[in-house]
């Protein structure tokens, strides 16, 4: 199996090859989403076989979908993937809730981890572009043992963390030697925000992938709420726009509410 990069419109779900900063299908500026996806398996295989079983042709978890479409039931509200090995795993598909550790490709390991009671988050998308070319590019080729060892700590903590349901644990655990150092020279502001949102009570702050998105971990409520206000107003300041987001993270999967 092969993964590739792709890129996925949030708001109307066009996908491209490479990152552009206006979707060529919905003129959206800066909604065009790094994404991973398996290659569709050669023609005859029995991999294409399997996944054609699993998925009608067309329904991808690329394809945008209202939320009248979103089944309240978990068997329909799951989605395939096509990758057969991953689909049964999961427990028959992706469910938009939980987390998820992909702990290698070859072979594909995947592992379910429980989202624990009194987690909540904090994110804060601002009106920026930051580049995944770019991004990537900026990471060192090489990781000093010492930075490798702290890293490797901290993603056993992240995920010994889940398991146990340790919210402070997987607040400690998540500090970023590798990347975070290096990638947040694209975003305006990030230490002194980072001092801020830690201020405020949040138990971790670091970047959603290449960015320009951030996010922040808390064990309360109203500390994630604080701690999204203090995103905006920080962005504000230069007059950068933004949008925030704060809640509950979710261990429930996709369901209608109201």
């Amino acid at each position: 199996m092969k993964i590739k990069t792709v890129y996925v419109c949030s708001n109307c779900g066009e996908t491209s090859p490479r990152w552009m900063g206006r979707c060529p299908s919905c003129g959206s500026w800066n909604t065009m989403n790094e994404d991973v996806v398996a290659e569709a398996p050669k023609p005859g295989t029995v991999a294409a076989k399997q996944a054609a079983a699993a998925r009608p042709e067309g329904v991808t978890s690329l394809t945008a979908k209202r939320l009248s479409e979103i089944s309240t039931t978990e068997e329909k509200s799951r989605i395939l993937t096509g990758i057969s090995e991953l689909d049964r795993v999961l427990g028959g598909g992706i469910v938009l809730g939980g987390v998820v550790l992909i702990r290698g490709y070859e072979p594909l390991d995947i592992v379910r981890l429980p989202v624990p009671e009194g987690f909540f988050y904090a994110v804060v998308h601002p009106d920026i572009v930051v580049s995944t070319k770019q991004a990537r590019e900026v990471l060192p080729r090489e990781v000093p043992l010492h930075d490798a060892v702290t890293q490797w700590g901290n993603v056993g903590g992240l995920v010994a963390g889940f398991a146990l349901g340790d919210v402070a644990l997987i607040g400690r655990s998540m500090h970023d030697v590798v990347a975070e150092p290096y990638r947040k020279g694209f975003i305006p502001g990030y230490d002194v925000l980072k001092e801020g949102v830690l201020a405020e009570g949040a138990l971790a702050m670091n970047i959603a992938g290449s960015g320009p998105s951030i996010f922040a971990l808390a064990a309360d409520e109203a500390v994630a709420q604080r701690v999204a206000q203090r995103m905006r107003a920080h962005f504000a300041r230069p007059g950068i726009g933004c949008k925030i987001y704060a809640g509950r993270v979710s261990n429930c999967g996709a369901r209608i509410v109201e």
